[in-house]
């Protein structure tokens, strides 16, 4: 037998802030990608950059 049982009134409000959570989540995630993908790719360009500089 559990010694912790939540009581009903933490379940809901568990609930309630995770299906909150959920409704949010996409769009911030969305968000966070497009901008590391973003960084991502300007660090890329740079680090070519560098090479050819380098090469030359």
């Amino acid at each position: 037998m559990p010694t912790h049982m939540p009581s009903l009134a933490s379940v809901s409000v568990r609930h309630r802030l995770l299906s909150f959570s959920v409704q949010q989540f996409p769009h911030n995630l969305y968000k966070s990608c497009s901008g590391h993908i973003k960084a991502y790719k300007s660090f890329l360009k740079n680090l070519q950059t560098d090479h050819r500089k380098q090469a030359f």
